[in-house]
């Protein structure tokens, strides 16, 4: 290729800009400088302007299909979230001051915490019976 040259690049913003090149750079053959000193890539460096619209439409294509991706994960994410809390059981059941409570007639700590204050259980512990390592036997 012989120096100086115009090509066509697209700026930051994709808009194509006509640059005069004048060198290749000396540390990369596949770098050009222009004549303000910048420094292009041979592969963002377009001979017409139709080019550079058109691999700025590639690109412009490239970023909208990893935002749908990006969005799509967010959606998936925030339904998934939403079937967790539906699946959580409501906090307006009664639940009991004492982690202590009876159940099919023995008292049994609820495992979750050493506090008076309510304990959150799930709906399978407190309709299913426990294990009966953790049932204490009740003096009647």
């Amino acid at each position: 290729m012989t120096f100086p040259y115009t090509g066509w690049v697209l700026m930051p913003s994709f808009k194509p800009a006509e640059l005069t090149f004048v060198e290749q750079d000396h540390y990369y053959r596949s770098r050009h400088k222009s004549q303000s000193g910048k420094v292009y890539s041979t592969h963002t460096i377009y001979r017409d302007k139709h080019g550079a619209i058109a691999a700025g439409h590639v690109e412009l294509l490239k970023q909208q299909a990893a935002v749908d991706k990006k969005q799509a994960n967010i959606n998936k994410s925030a339904e998934q979230r939403w079937k967790r809390r539906q699946e959580r059981p409501s906090l307006e059941s009664p639940l009991p001051r004492n982690p202590l409570e009876r159940h099919n007639g023995a008292l049994f700590f609820c495992g979750r915490c050493s506090c008076g204050r309510d304990c959150l259980r799930t709906q399978y512990e407190r309709e299913n019976a426990l294990p009966q390592s953790l049932r204490l036997a009740l003096p009647e």
